[in-house]
């Protein structure tokens, strides 16, 4: 049978497949990261969180442009900025456009991050223009092969996760990004029709769709300018959403921008007290058992774990093929988990959850509870 999307509902002879050793997916989501920002402040700001393991997500803006006109949702004290704030005020209505390539300090410092393990990058549009992914398609194309390039020429790899500006996106982009194997960020298409004061957390986070997967919107208590929540509710709002997401065995996401710590562009973190609510919440969540991992790694891991065909021969045994290798293939095991047809066997990770470290591609094998 083929692996279905539901991740919690795969019963099967080993009871359940799971997360990586049974872990649950925890994802921080840093948007509007670009040639104006410094390696200083993502520093200052990720302190806790890395030195707690955390991995951050950094969404790249490639050619970001000055001269974009601010929203007009944006809450005081930022609702008089007439162009984006995610622009310093020096560059705020330049027409010029800005690489990221050209913060030579920045890239290094990212490289270096991610060779720790620390950050992983995705590609946040173009220039960061609200209309460049809702165009036609040639323009479309276009914008997307100049930011996959610029992208892969400043750090040396291409991602894999597309994470639309302003969660807007059109029909005709997303089936470009399908084209391109790209999965994609973006806000569920059913939250602004008539769930928009709904908790994000009713719906699912993901779906397989055409061989990618499709994240949606994140949660955003932390975002201290762009979001109507008072700072005394947001440790329990994020703690409510964290648990329904956890208890559902799904992936839970945390969504912020790094410029909203350090009011207009300061060079010190002026929201301290927001800062000290979401190094709470960090530690709070560490008491779980959660995967700290960025979004390149978890859709690799979800399109492997989609690309597995499995089918029950009797009651504790069943025989699986893949076509992608997959890293810590986990069950939920009542016995002993045996595996016949690889070199790795199944280790007891945690509690009744077994593991299987390394799957090759192209492979058959066997799975029983003995």
């Amino acid at each position: 049978m083929r692996i279905c999307t539901d991740i919690c509902g795969i019963f099967m002879a080993i009871e359940l497949l799971k997360w990586p050793e049974g872990k649950i997916p925890f994802i921080i989501r840093d948007d509007d990261v670009s040639f104006f920002t410094s390696n200083k402040m993502l520093q200052s700001l990720y302190e806790h969180a890395w030195s707690k393991g955390y991995v951050v997500s950094f969404s790249i803006i490639p050619l970001i442009k000055g001269n974009i006109l601010s929203s007009k949702d944006l809450k005081e004290p930022l609702s008089h900025i007439k162009y984006e704030p995610c622009v310093p005020p020096s560059a705020r209505g330049d027409v010029k456009q800005y690489t990221i390539q050209d913060n030579l300090e920045l890239v290094s410092f990212l490289l270096k991050q991610k060779e720790n393990g620390f950050c992983d990058m995705t590609l946040h549009g173009l220039s960061h223009e609200r209309s460049e992914f809702l165009s036609m398609q040639n323009l479309v194309e276009r914008r997307l092969g100049e930011a996959l390039t610029i992208f892969a020429r400043t750090f040396h790899f291409q991602p894999n996760v597309f994470v639309f500006p302003y969660d807007k996106s059109s029909q005709v982009a997303i089936q470009i990004l399908r084209k391109e194997k790209l999965s994609f960020c973006k806000m569920p298409p059913f939250i602004n029709r008539v769930f928009a004061k709904a908790r994000i957390a009713r719906f699912p986070s993901f779906r397989f769709s055409h061989n990618i997967i499709e994240f949606y919107h994140s949660l955003g208590v932390f975002s201290p300018f762009l979001d109507h929540h008072k700072k005394g509710a947001r440790f329990e709002i994020a703690k409510d959403e964290f648990l329904k997401r956890y208890n559902q065995n799904d992936l839970f996401c945390l969504a912020h921008h790094y410029w909203e710590f350090f009011f207009d562009w300061k060079q010190h973190i002026t929201q301290k007290d927001m800062l000290k609510v979401l190094n709470e919440f960090l530690d709070y969540v560490e008491g779980f058992n959660i995967w700290k991992c960025g979004f390149n790694e978890v859709s690799e891991w979800l399109l492997a774990f989609n690309s597995i065909l499995a089918r029950k021969v009797e009651k504790n045994r069943m025989i699986l093929k893949t076509k992608l290798p997959i890293k810590n293939l986990s069950f939920s095991c009542t016995g002993v988990c045996k595996v016949q047809g690889l070199e790795s066997e199944a280790v007891n990770s945690q509690g009744e959850i077994w593991t299987i470290k390394n799957v090759p591609a192209d492979v058959s094998f066997e799975v029983k509870n003995a």
